[in-house]
């Protein structure tokens, strides 16, 4: 079989300038000398940020990084590390870090074309791929390289689709995925159309014996610098300080392409963008150093999303002294809130400062907590690291609310309206939402089983029992959607739950359902908000847990 048979230049965001970046990090990093990190960005003229990124990237790699006080390096004596003078072998992870900065150079380049027979001659396109996807995906994406190789038309079995909210077969020509193998370009043999398809959403894969019937109509959309897709492009113009500037490019490597220098601390950029919600991101947290030109379009999507920040920031966000009784009356959300935290009704009188002080933990990590679940996210500043085990212990609850409470509970309640309607949409239904549960219960087991111990050994300095080099940059990665998953399986059944369902039941079902949604979201935010920057941060110091 071919190997890298599909149009990989789609795989990767990564820019020439990058790979060269990395490669003389990893020179540093193997070198003699010994370094610390603040003298090897000042080197290579990069932030002290970019730096411990891009190291996270070569552990991710299965590279094993040593620290000796304040210097870090690569060992040398890691079996997945050898001096390439010696012998030219990579692990797969290396192998695929290789193979998306190669395809991320300009085709015309010779380099690239030299490079792409060494390493492809080497490493099946198959193995590669196992190395960003997990689980059932996994399959799905196998099914669909060897599809594409072969030129053979697929079935999609059970695709849920997010705009119709339907659960579908779709006959389909797979011909090009994109990043990390999250969407792929298929040509829909029913509608006539070139559509973006998830792969997450993907039942299970069939190889038909058809042969492709409409290569010449294939046809890839945009990929913008901020990674979203889209064959819509809607052009952005902005006026931006060095601080923006010099931040983009950090973020989105593929944007120093795009910028122009107006003098030393004024730079524009005109770019096309796929959707405005990447670049609004973007400048929403950086306007006092960006200036919207020329965009009246971009103007009135920022205005409005700025309109809904300003009104729900006039509702004052909870403080240490405010009530907690009166806060549930607005929030009835913060009654489960007290239950992952352990606390049993009644509360009569008691502030928030007061239950921190009674539980042991911050007033800030408190608060935090609190705004999210009253809608009102605001910073955190983590009074130390002793927010740490108390962040893990919330989590470890809201789990065991999820696999003991919450989903039986919806499960039975499917299960009870299912006799009464005898209808294919519940039993449907039924079978997406236990394979759900599957995909729900592996991803707590991994927190369960390997990121939480790996928190606790940290906090207390333990070294890490494998020596394998896992940071919470692989937790990160291995963040699944299963938030996104429970709403499909809500407005699937919101739009075609049977009206002779008794009303009930049908409210109880999607009350269930909706409840379960909003907490899987902020259990989330808690994870990428507290307990993953508190981690990294840990991660990097050799300052005191206190």
């Amino acid at each position: 079989m071919p190997i890298f048979t599909h149009q990989p230049e789609l795989l990767s965001p990564m820019d020439q300038p990058k790979l060269e970046r990395l490669l003389r990090l990893m020179k540093m990093l193997t070198a003699n000398s010994r370094f610390t990190v603040e003298e090897i960005a000042d080197r290579l003229g990069m932030s002290v940020r970019t730096i411990y990124r891009y190291i996270d990237t070569f552990r991710e790699a299965g590279f094993v990084i040593k620290k000796n006080g304040s210097c870090v390096r690569i060992d040398k004596s890691s079996p997945y590390f050898k001096d390439i003078s010696q012998l030219v072998h990579f692990t797969e992870e290396e192998a695929y870090i290789l193979k998306s900065a190669i395809e991320s150079i300009d085709e015309t380049n010779l380099l690239k074309q030299t490079l792409k027979k060494k390493l492809y001659a080497v490493y099946d396109f198959k193995i590669l791929a196992d190395t960003v996807t997990r689980g059932r995906n996994a399959a799905n994406v196998h099914q669909l390289i060897e599809a594409i190789g072969e030129k053979k038309q697929v079935i999609l079995h059970e695709y849920s689709s997010a705009h119709s909210h339907a659960i579908r077969n779709r006959l389909v020509e797979a011909f090009a995925f994109t990043t990390n193998y999250i969407q792929m370009w298929c040509y829909d043999v029913e509608s006539s159309e070139n559509k973006l398809f998830k792969t997450s959403r993907i039942g299970s894969v069939e190889i038909t014996q058809t042969p492709w019937q409409h290569e010449p109509e294939h046809h890839q959309g945009h990929i913008d610098l901020f990674r979203i897709s889209s064959y819509e492009q809607h052009r952005v113009c902005l006026r931006m300080g060095l601080r923006a500037a010099s931040l983009l490019t950090e973020e989105y490597p593929l944007a120093e392409k795009q910028l122009v220098k107006l003098d030393d601390n004024l730079w524009f950029l005109d770019t096309l963008v796929c959707s405005y919600d990447g670049i609004g991101r973007f400048v929403i947290g950086l306007m006092d150093d960006i200036e919207i030109v020329d965009s009246p379009e971009f103007r009135n999507f920022m205005d409005t999303r700025l309109h809904l920040l300003l009104s729900a920031s006039r509702t004052p966000c909870p403080g240490s002294g405010s009530r907690i009784a009166a806060l549930i009356s607005d929030h009835p959300a913060l009654l489960l809130m007290l239950q992952h935290l352990g606390v049993s009704l009644p509360l009569e009188a008691q502030t928030l400062g007061e239950l921190s002080a009674t539980l042991g933990i911050s007033e800030s990590l408190m608060l935090a907590i609190t705004r999210l679940y009253t809608r009102q996210e605001a910073p955190y500043t983590p009074e130390s690291f002793k927010d740490l085990m108390p962040i893990v212990s919330f989590l470890k609850n809201t789990h065991r609310y999820y696999l003991q409470e919450a989903y039986p509970a919806i499960a039975q309640e499917i299960q009870t309206m299912a006799p009464q309607d005898d209808t294919e949409i519940l039993k449907l239904a039924d079978r997406f939402f236990n394979e759900y549960f599957a995909e729900v219960q592996e991803h707590l087991r991994y927190e369960d089983e390997v990121v939480f111990p790996y928190v606790d050994r940290l906090y207390r300095g333990i070294p890490p029992e494998d020596g394998n080099g896992y940071s919470v940059a692989e937790y990160r990665e291995h963040h699944d959607d299963i938030e996104e998953k429970l709403e499909d399986l809500r407005n699937l059944l919101l739009k075609y739950l049977p009206c002779h369902s008794t009303p009930a039941a049908r409210r109880a079902l999607l009350m269930k359902l909706s409840e379960l949604e909003s907490d899987l979201r902020i259990h989330s935010r808690i994870e990428e908000m507290l307990l993953i920057p508190l981690v990294e941060r840990l991660e990097h110091t050799t300052d005191s847990r206190e």
